[in-house]
């Protein structure tokens, strides 16, 4: 059960024509409010045909081999699916979590 979800889009800042700064205070600002929660980076990559998913919490780093020709949409989709199977299966219940995600 997900509850009080909640999703903040920068994409009113494009990155075009954005100043790095801006959008890391953006980032910054909206992150702060959060600072209780325990926080899941996630990112999918496809270079030259090789796709993967990787997460960040708490000190660890997951890496996953997607497999070939998979989209960056899938390795997207696929890192979140891994932050949310994370909460899922969290023995030491913590009860807030924030999943940060490009």
């Amino acid at each position: 059960v997900i509850e009080n979800k909640k999703i903040f889009k920068i994409s009113k800042h494009p990155k075009t024509n954005t100043s790095p700064i801006v959008l890391r205070q953006f980032f910054l600002e909206k992150l702060h409010k959060y600072e209780r929660h325990t926080a899941i980076y996630t990112d999918g990559s496809v270079t030259n045909g090789k796709a993967g998913a990787g997460l960040i919490f708490n000190d660890r780093e997951l890496k996953f081999r997607l497999p070939d020709l998979a989209s960056i949409f899938t390795a997207e989709l696929f890192a979140l699916e891994k932050a949310v199977d994370l909460i899922s299966n969290d023995i030491s219940r913590i009860k807030s979590y924030i999943i940060l995600s490009d």
